[in-house]
C-alpha cells in the first residue's frame, strides 16, 4: 500500500497524478504501516519512528527543476516532480538516486545528442524553475558595468527552506555566503540576488545586511537577464547555479549542489562520493531527462521533458493566467504565518 506524511490535500492530490497511485495520508493518530508499505515524504520532513518498525521504503518528494510558470509558495501547480529512495538532491551529504544516476549511468551518443538539445531550448526559451516573467530594469546596471574590475553575483535563498537546513559544510548561510564571497574578491563589484519568494513576501531569507559585503542587491531581475553581466555566479547549493551552468557561466559552489563534483564547476567542498567527469549534456540530460517525473496539470497525463518543456514556454506567452493574483495573496498570507509562527 502507498501513504503519503507531509502533504496537504492539494499535495495529496497531484501526488496520486503523478504515481498513479491511490494514497492514504498518514494522520496524526495514525499507530502502524502495514508490510511492504511504501511512504511519500514531502521534502526534509521527518517521519514519526513508530512508522519505521516494519521498515517501509521511503520516497521523499520534491519540487522538480522545471517547475512552473509562477512561484510554489504562490500555488502555481507544477509539472514536475522528483522523488528519491535515498535523500534529497539538494543535500550532499548524504547519497541520493540522482547522484547515484550522474556517477554510475552510461549515457550514449544519442542521450548526449538530446542534452544538447534541452540546453539550446532552455537556451532559447531562458527556461528556469519557476519562470517568472520579465524581469524589470536593474537600478545598479550602471554601476556595475561601469566597474573596472570583477563583476560577481552571489544567489540567495530562502533562509529556512529545506535545501538550506540540510547542509552540513561550514559555509551554510546567505551571510555566510557574501562574506565568503567578498573575502575571495575584495576588489570584485559583488550582486546579491535575492530569492523572487523573498521579493514576492512569501518566505524570509535572512538577508537584510547583504549591503555589508554586496556592493548591489537585485531584485525583481531574472537570473537570464542578469547572467550576460557577471564574470561567474556563486552558490551554496541553489538550482540557479544549474541554470547558470547552462547558459555557459563559471559556478563557484561554497556547498554541495547535485551538480557540482562533475567536472562543470569549481568545488570548494569537494564531494568524494562524485568520482566521474560529465559533459554538460549528460549532466542536463541526466537531470531533466532521466530523474524527474512530468505530468501535465490539466490533464495529468504524462510528459517527456521535451513536451513539458513546450508546455513552459507556451504558458510563459500568459503568465497571468498561470500564477494568479490569489495565489500569490494566499501565499503572502501563509508566508507572514510562518514567520509569526517561527518568530514565537
Amino acid at each position: 500500500m502507498d501513504f503519503c506524511f507531509g502533504f496537504s490535500p492539494l499535495k495529496r492530490k497531484r501526488l496520486e497524478a503523478f504515481t498513479r497511485a491511490r494514497v492514504t495520508p498518514i494522520r496524526a493518530w495514525s499507530r502502524q504501516l502495514p508490510d511492504g508499505a511504501r511512504v511519500f515524504v514531502w521534502g526534509a520532513g521527518v517521519l514519526p519512528a513508530r512508522f519505521h518498525a516494519r521498515s517501509p521504503t521511503v520516497v521523499r518528494v520534491e519540487d522538480g527543476f522545471l517547475r512552473s510558470v509562477g512561484l510554489g509558495a504562490a500555488f502555481a501547480p507544477p509539472i514536475s516532480w522528483t522523488f528519491d529512495t535515498q535523500g534529497l538532491h539538494h543535500w550532499g551529504h548524504s547519497p541520493t538516486d540522482l547522484e547515484a544516476l550522474l556517477e554510475t549511468r552510461p549515457f550514449s551518443d544519442a542521450q548526449r545528442a538530446m542534452g544538447l538539445r534541452l540546453i539550446r531550448a532552455l537556451r532559447l526559451h531562458k527556461l528556469s524553475k519557476y519562470n517568472l516573467p520579465a524581469g524589470k530594469a536593474w537600478s545598479s546596471l550602471d554601476r556595475c558595468q561601469a566597474h573596472p574590475g570583477r563583476k560577481v553575483l552571489v544567489i540567495g535563498q530562502v533562509a529556512d527552506d529545506a535545501a538550506l537546513l540540510g547542509i552540513r559544510t561550514p559555509v551554510r548561510t546567505n551571510r555566510d555566503l557574501l562574506a565568503q564571497v567578498r573575502a575571495r574578491h575584495p576588489a570584485a563589484f559583488i550582486a546579491y540576488k535575492r530569492h523572487p519568494d523573498v521579493i514576492a513576501g512569501l518566505r524570509q531569507g535572512a538577508d537584510d545586511d547583504a549591503g555589508q559585503w554586496a556592493d548591489a542587491v537585485m531584485e525583481g531581475v531574472s537570473l537570464q537577464d542578469a547572467l550576460p553581466w557577471f564574470d561567474e555566479v556563486h552558490v551554496l547549493n541553489s538550482l540557479s547555479g544549474f541554470e547558470a551552468l547552462v547558459a555557459g557561466k563559471p559556478v563557484v559552489c561554497h556547498a554541495q549542489p547535485f551538480y557540482a563534483g562533475w567536472g562543470l564547476t569549481e568545488d570548494l567542498q569537494p564531494c568524494p562520493r562524485r568520482s566521474r567527469q560529465l559533459e554538460l549534456s549528460e549532466l542536463v540530460y541526466g537531470a531533466l531527462g532521466l530523474y524527474p517525473t512530468y505530468v501535465h496539470p490539466d490533464t495529468g497525463l504524462a510528459m517527456d521533458v521535451f513536451t513539458a518543456m513546450d508546455y513552459l514556454a507556451r504558458l510563459q506567452m500568459r503568465p497571468a493566467a498561470a500564477m494568479g493574483r490569489a495565489g500569490l495573496q494566499v501565499g503572502r498570507l501563509r508566508g507572514w504565518l510562518l514567520r509569526r509562527r517561527s518568530a514565537a
